[in-house]
C-alpha cells in the first residue's frame, strides 16, 4: 500500500513538472516581444540608452541597415548557396522559444539572445555539436529592454523573428560565448508563395532560379566544400 502510495506520488510530481515546463514554454513564446528587465550599470560606467533614459525617460533608436557585401563571383544561384553553406557553422531549421535582451558592451545599442528549438540540421558544426530537438543561441542586432520601469527600444529593420514560423537559420560560430550569428541567406521560406523573407538582405539572382530554396540547400549539402590552405 505504502509502494502504490508513493509511485502515485512520484506519478503527479512529474505531471506537475511537465505542466510547468509547458506552461513556461508557453511564456516564453508569447513574451518574444516584451521587453527584457535590465539591472542599471554601476554608477560612473552609463551608456548611452541608459543616459538618454534617465534624460528622457523613454528611448526608441532609429533603424540601421547593414546593407550587402558587394562581393562578385560566386554568380549563379546554386554557386551563391554553396558558398553561404561552406562559409557557415551550422545550417539549420528552427522556430524562437525564448529570448533574452540586453545592451551591448558600451552601452549604445541594444541586442537579443534568441533561443532557437532547432527542428532540422542541414549541416552541423564541427566544433561544437548541434542537437535536434535540442536549442541554440542566436544573437541579433536589435531588442527591447526596461530598466527601473523605463523601456528603450533598438530596431534593425534587417532583423525580425516571428515565433510561430520556423526559420532557415545559416549560423556563424562565436567562440567566446558558444553563440551564433545569423549569417546573410537565413530566414522565413512561406509556404504560400515560396518566397524566402530574409532576416538581412538577400543574397542576388537567388531569386532568378526555378529551384526551390530548401532544394538549394539539399544540393549545396552534397557539394563538398574546399579546405582552406593554410
Amino acid at each position: 500500500m505504502r509502494l502504490k502510495i508513493k509511485l502515485l506520488a512520484l506519478v503527479f510530481a512529474l505531471l506537475s513538472l511537465s505542466a510547468l515546463s509547458f506552461g513556461q514554454a508557453n511564456r516564453d513564446i508569447n513574451n518574444l516581444e516584451a521587453p527584457t528587465p535590465v539591472k542599471p550599470t554601476v554608477k560612473g560606467n552609463i551608456g548611452r540608452i541608459e543616459g538618454e533614459l534617465k534624460e528622457n525617460g523613454q528611448v526608441s533608436m532609429a533603424s540601421i541597415s547593414c546593407g550587402g557585401s558587394g562581393d562578385g563571383p560566386p554568380e549563379t544561384a546554386a554557386e551563391i548557396m554553396h558558398s553561404m553553406f561552406c562559409g557557415a557553422s551550422a545550417v539549420l531549421i528552427g522556430t524562437a522559444v525564448g529570448k533574452q535582451s540586453k545592451l551591448n558592451e558600451d552601452g549604445s545599442w541594444i541586442v537579443t539572445d534568441y533561443s532557437i528549438h532547432v527542428e532540422r540540421i542541414f549541416k552541423n558544426d564541427g566544433a561544437a555539436a548541434i542537437r535536434r530537438g535540442g536549442n541554440v543561441t542566436v544573437t541579433m542586432s536589435g531588442g527591447q529592454i526596461s530598466i527601473d520601469g523605463k523601456i528603450a527600444m533598438a530596431k534593425d529593420e534587417n532583423v525580425f523573428l516571428n515565433s510561430s514560423d520556423p526559420y532557415i537559420f545559416f549560423l556563424k560560430r562565436m567562440p567566446a560565448n558558444r553563440a551564433y550569428t545569423p549569417m546573410a541567406g537565413s530566414g522565413f521560406v512561406s509556404a504560400a508563395d515560396g518566397k524566402l523573407y530574409t532576416l538581412g538582405k538577400r543574397p542576388e539572382n537567388l531569386a532568378e532560379t526555378s529551384l526551390g530554396y530548401l532544394d538549394l540547400i539539399s544540393s549545396a549539402a552534397k557539394t563538398p566544400c574546399q579546405k582552406t590552405q593554410k
